[in-house]
C-alpha cells in the first residue's frame, strides 16, 4: 500500500498542476507567505516545493522577485516539441510493434470513446485525459526506462504549451484530438511508420504555431531546461 504523500508533497504536486494547466501564469510571483497560508502549511515545506519544481524547469528564481512560474518562450517551445517529439517517436517504433492484444483492444475502445467525442465536441480535458492513456499503453512496451522516464519529464512541458495552444488556437481546438485518434488508429493496426507519421506532421505544426505565438518573447534560463532532463 503505498505511503500517504507528505506536506511537501501535496504542495508540489498541486502547484505542478496549477503551471501546467496554466491556472498559475507565466511568470506568476509565487510567494512563500502566500503559498504557506493557502494551504495552511509552514514555510519549510514550501521551500522545499518550490526547490523541486525549481529542478524539473516550472520556476524560476529571479533577483530580487524570489520564484516566479517559469515563462513560456519561442525558443523553450521549440526545444520542448523537437525532444519530446524525438523520444515520442522512438518509443512508438519501438512500442507499438509489441503492442498486446489486450493493448488492440484497449485502443479500439479507447479509438471508439474519441471518435464518438470528436462528433458531440466533447470538453478538451476529456480527450486530453485519453490521449495520455494512449501514450501510457506505447510506453509500457518500451524496455528503456531512462528513455521512458526522460519522455514523461519532458512531456510535463509539453503539456504546458499544449495548453496554451489550445488557448491561443480557439478556432481549432480539437486539431490536436484529432491527430491522436489518427495516431491510435495506426498503433492499433501496428502500423508504426505511419504512427511516427501523424507524430513528425502534428510537430511540425505545433512547433510552427507556437513559435509563431510566442515570437518576441524572452528566452527562459536555460538551466530549467536543462534540469529537466535529469527529472
Amino acid at each position: 500500500m503505498p505511503l500517504p504523500p507528505t506536506v511537501e508533497q501535496s504542495i508540489t504536486q498541486r502547484l505542478r498542476e496549477e503551471i501546467l494547466t496554466l491556472q498559475l501564469a507565466p511568470g506568476q510571483q509565487l510567494g512563500i507567505a502566500e503559498i504557506a497560508e493557502r494551504f495552511g502549511a509552514s514555510y519549510t515545506p514550501v521551500r522545499g516545493a518550490l526547490a523541486r519544481l525549481e529542478t524539473e524547469g516550472f520556476v524560476h528564481s529571479v533577483p530580487h522577485r524570489g520564484s516566479v512560474v517559469a515563462p513560456l518562450t519561442a525558443n523553450h517551445a521549440d526545444l520542448v516539441i523537437t525532444v519530446t517529439g524525438a523520444l515520442e517517436r522512438r518509443i512508438a517504433q519501438i512500442g507499438v510493434p509489441h503492442l498486446t492484444a489486450e493493448d488492440v483492444a484497449t485502443l479500439d475502445r479507447i479509438i471508439a470513446e474519441r471518435e464518438r467525442a470528436l462528433v458531440v465536441r466533447a470538453r478538451i480535458e476529456e480527450m486530453v485525459a485519453s490521449a495520455d492513456q494512449i501514450r501510457r499503453i506505447i510506453a509500457a512496451q518500451v524496455a528503456n526506462e531512462p528513455m521512458v522516464r526522460q519522455y514523461w519529464a519532458w512531456g510535463s512541458h509539453r503539456r504546458r504549451y499544449l495548453r496554451y495552444f489550445r488557448d491561443v488556437t480557439p478556432a481549432r481546438p480539437y486539431f490536436l484530438s484529432e491527430h491522436m485518434t489518427e495516431f491510435a488508429r495506426h498503433c492499433r493496426n501496428r502500423h508504426a511508420d505511419l504512427a511516427v507519421a501523424v507524430l513528425l506532421d502534428l510537430d511540425a505544426h505545433l512547433t510552427r504555431a507556437l513559435c509563431e505565438g510566442l515570437a518576441g518573447t524572452s528566452d527562459p534560463a536555460p538551466r530549467g531546461a536543462a534540469r529537466s532532463r535529469k527529472a
